[in-house]
């Protein structure tokens, strides 16, 4: 997105975007929120903007623990719980793929790598004939 889209899209000048940008003018609560409105800042981030420009935060921000968040709460720990109740099976996987891996290592260790770091060696214009 340039700046001019930017502006257009906030519905402010390009010239005003232009000296907000540079620091030659200090932008408005409402100009701020419009440009983070376009940009789809956060709300957690445009309340850090609003403070950094020396306005009031917008958004209201609420722990976890509150009691108006329950719901929010026991759905994430619902989903956490279906998700963890497929973890075996990906687990089982994850496994066996390190197994193979392990044993693919035991077969030839390190043919054709550098010790140190465990690379493939690269081979000197001298060497190759």
């Amino acid at each position: 997105m340039t700046q001019l889209e930017l502006a257009l899209d906030a519905g402010v000048s390009a010239r005003h975007l232009s000296f907000v940008e540079t620091g030659r003018s200090k932008p408005g609560r409402e100009m701020l929120l419009r440009v983070a409105e376009q940009l789809d800042v956060p709300f957690r981030e445009r309340n850090q903007l609003l403070l950094a420009a020396g306005h009031a935060p917008a958004f209201p921000e609420r722990a976890l623990e509150d009691p108006e968040l329950a719901g929010v709460r026991d759905q994430a720990a619902a989903t956490l719980r279906e998700e963890q109740a497929r973890a075996p099976a990906e687990r089982q996987n994850w496994q066996k793929q390190t197994e193979a891996a392990q044993r693919q290592e035991h077969e030839s260790p390190h043919e054709g790598r550098d010790s140190r770091l465990g690379l493939p060696r690269r081979r000197l214009a001298s060497q190759v004939s």
